[in-house]
């Protein structure tokens, strides 16, 4: 038993002796120029309107008699209707600008 501790023993004094006593880490500095840079992808967004067909009415529906002659000895009229006119509004929901979305360099 003695022997074999003994053996256990002068094996790790072997090991150990080899290992050097003032094992430090190497240290050092070092200059770089970091990439700081950010990229975006850029999107030209349009205006966006309302458009309201009927905004403000100039005139309302109305009917015009109209003279139309079929023959001499006798004639006809009719009745034309005229449709209400109307002025377009438009208001702006979204102004035109510029998105950007991150993306990588």
């Amino acid at each position: 038993m003695k022997l074999v501790f003994g053996a256990i023993g002068g094996l790790i004094l072997g090991v150990g002796s080899t290992l050097p006593h003032n094992a430090q880490a190497q240290t050092y500095l070092e200059s770089y120029t970091p990439n700081n840079d950010r990229c975006f992808d850029v999107t030209y967004r349009q205006q966006v309107d309302r458009v309201n067909t009927r905004g403000v009415r100039i005139h309302g529906p109305s009917y015009q008699p109209v003279p139309h002659f079929a023959s001499k000895v006798g004639g006809r009229i009719v009745q034309q209707y005229n449709a209400p006119v109307f002025l377009e509004t438009r208001t702006t929901v979204v102004p035109e600008h510029y998105s950007l979305r991150r993306v990588s360099c």
